[in-house]
């Protein structure tokens, strides 16, 4: 199964944002899926939006750094 974060930078309103999330971790999976041919069901996403910040977003490098999707493969606990 394969999570996919989308998160933004600090500007705009957290509603805004949530939604740009949405759309981007959106446009990974349907990239994944054309792309991959990674089957929909094994792949799912979740916008945090502005609340997750990698780093401090006071620059243009900072806000840049924030736009990202973040991919995260999830399986059995194996020891």
């Amino acid at each position: 199964i394969l999570e996919i974060e989308g998160h933004t930078d600090n500007v705009g309103s957290d509603d805004y944002n949530l939604m740009l999330g949405q759309k981007r971790a959106e446009s990974v999976k349907r990239y994944l899926a054309d792309k991959y041919s990674i089957a929909l069901h094994r792949m799912f996403y979740i916008s945090f939006g502005k609340t997750k910040p990698k780093e401090l977003a006071d620059t243009r490098t900072g806000q840049a750094s924030q736009r990202r999707a973040v991919l995260r493969l999830l399986g059995p606990k194996t020891e």
